[in-house]
């Protein structure tokens, strides 16, 4: 019995929104007890139903469903459904909630998990809308605890505690049913706070386990049906993770890892079936994905002490940005991050032969858009990728260059390319080995590569004219090399090539490059034409 189907079957409990005409207790609890079976997957009862003068009263709810190995039975502590002169129904819960989950254990049989749910100044209003009805759920506090496992060996020998507490919820919810029912959920909540602590006794190995969100709010919006449709957008300020592990194999293991700023929004009409069978059909019927992420920064920081000695390491992603569409038009994605660090320490053997290794990484892009709808009119594409800002502590230039030959100038990789191509058909449904694209014109608009004092920059153009699967084209590509003989000699000098090694790549670069105006630069301009023959600087080649 997992954790989450108790978590879901409280979450429904206490967010189910009924829709009815007429805003009565009865009306309300009928619609709450069709929600609560999950479209027909769950059986949910109430024990000790009581009607009163003003509502309805209820012992308790019991929620069964039966699944392929076990069937599972959750019991759920009672309300008062209280209806009001305004119109309203008011939901009143007990300021401490008991929950029961039984199940049946392969390998224990019957197991009952038991916990509890205290909140603090919590009020649940029902009210009457044109779209249905809309619950306002808000409480100080409520906290999870007293899990108790019976027998305590079917959980998987661990023996510890776990608790959970959110703080200042506030939280509207309106449910409309029907043959598509739709969610519409806002919510904020102050804090979540997450715990789990205990022994494992397979291992011997203590845990500790602390997960935290500050400032969470959101909201989510879900209908369904065949294709089911789901948006969500959420924000939390600032999330952290600790674990703490011990142990007869690891005498410490400490995690630490926290992010701010965190941004999170998506829109999903997605079938998994239509996808297997042709994902063609399924975005050209409007199914597709659009969604993206940001964060302000995340750290994550370990240490160990192991046989071999002791490991630590810190790594750093400042603002991260992400996005990524399909639909039946296009499939484009994007991610972005900035000031990438990172510091290890490893014990010296059998790892490596440096106690420290550091680098940091000042971009990343990744930023790719393939048209998808064929059509007979040149459609646009680009490719953006780049990595630059490439720096490495002194002690791994150590390594290979101690006395320092090579310039530790930071090493930047670019490239970026847009154009135009015609696609013939679908290229989600094309069989393997066919080419959808056709007609493609391609820019290379900049190409840069820098190491080490050496520099490649180039620009260029090309059209595909291939057919029937034969490759053919024509296009042109500027390019500009400065620093490279020099590199070669300093590489010569730390030994890692001869003389002889070199000058295969001295005398290819001079057949296709000339001398440019500054020192040590190579320039060099080749073009194939439509006939096919291949020039470099006005020579032709072939």
């Amino acid at each position: 019995m997992s954790k989450t189907f108790f978590a879901s079957g409280l979450a429904a409990l206490c967010l189910a929104s009924p829709a009815s005409a007429d805003l009565t207790a009865e009306a309300v609890l009928a619609d709450q007890l069709n929600l609560l079976s999950f479209g027909g997957n769950v059986t949910v009862a109430t024990d000790g139903l009581t009607p009163g003068p003003d509502g309805l009263t209820v012992d308790a709810f019991i929620l069964q469903a039966a699944g392929d190995d076990t069937d599972t039975e959750v019991r759920v502590g009672g309300l008062e459904l209280r209806e009001e002169t305004d119109g309203s129904v008011r939901i009143l819960y007990p300021e401490v909630v008991p929950i029961t989950a039984t199940w049946t254990s392969e390998a224990h049989g019957p197991v009952t998990n038991e916990f509890s749910i205290a909140f603090d100044r919590l009020t649940h209003r029902v009210t009457d809308s044109p779209a249905g009805m809309r619950h306002d759920i808000a409480f100080a506090s409520a906290t999870l605890s007293d899990f108790e496992t019976t027998p305590r060996e079917a959980v998987e020998d661990f023996d510890g505690d776990l608790d959970l507490s959110l703080t200042n919820v506030d939280t509207s919810l309106l449910f409309s049913g029907g043959n598509t029912p739709q969610w519409n959920v806002t919510f904020a909540l102050g804090s979540l706070v997450s715990s789990l602590n205990g022994t494992s006794d397979s291992d011997d190995m203590l845990i500790d386990i602390v997960f935290e969100m500050i400032g969470v709010a959101g909201k989510l919006d879900f209908s369904g049906s065949d294709i089911t449709r789901h948006s969500m957008d959420l924000s939390i300020d600032d999330f952290a993770w600790r674990q703490e592990m011990s142990g007869d194999d690891l005498d410490a293991f400490d995690m630490t890892m926290a992010a701010d700023n965190f941004e999170l929004g998506y829109d999903v009409a997605f079938s998994i079936e239509d996808f297997e069978n042709d994902p063609g059909a399924a975005l050209a019927e409007g199914q597709g994905v659009e969604g993206g992420l940001r964060y302000g920064a995340m750290v994550m920081d370990m240490a160990a002490e192991t046989p071999d000695g002791p490991f630590s390491s810190r790594s750093v992603a400042g603002e991260t940005t992400a996005a990524l569409t399909l639909d039946s038009s296009r499939f484009s994605m994007s991610m972005e991050t900035l000031d990438n660090r990172a510091e290890i320490v490893v014990p010296v053997e059998p790892f490596v032969p440096v106690n420290g290794i550091a680098y940091q990484v000042a971009r990343s892009l990744v930023d790719i858009d393939i048209p998808l709808k064929p059509g007979d009119a040149p459609q646009p594409f680009r490719m953006n990728l780049a990595v630059t800002g490439i720096e490495m502590a002194e002690d791994l230039w150590a390594i290979f260059d101690s006395g320092a030959v090579l310039p530790r100038d930071p090493v930047d990789v670019e490239l970026d390319i847009d154009g135009t191509t015609v696609i013939a058909e679908d290229p989600l449904s094309a069989r393997p080995g066919e080419m959808p694209f056709s007609d493609t014109k391609v820019r290379l608009n900049a190409l840069r590569l820098a190491l080490a004092g050496a520099e490649l920059t180039a620009t260029g153009e090309a059209t595909d004219t291939s057919e029937d699967g034969v490759p053919n084209g024509f296009g042109r590509i500027d390019s500009d090399l400065t620093g490279f003989n020099t590199l070669l000699d300093r590489l010569i000098d730390l030994g890692l090539l001869t003389s002889e090694q070199a000058m295969p790549a001295r005398m290819g670069l001079n057949l296709i490059a000339r001398p440019g105006d500054g020192p040590d630069e190579l320039v060099s301009t080749i073009e194939v034409n439509e006939d096919g023959q291949i020039t470099a600087n006005g020579q032709r080649l072939r």
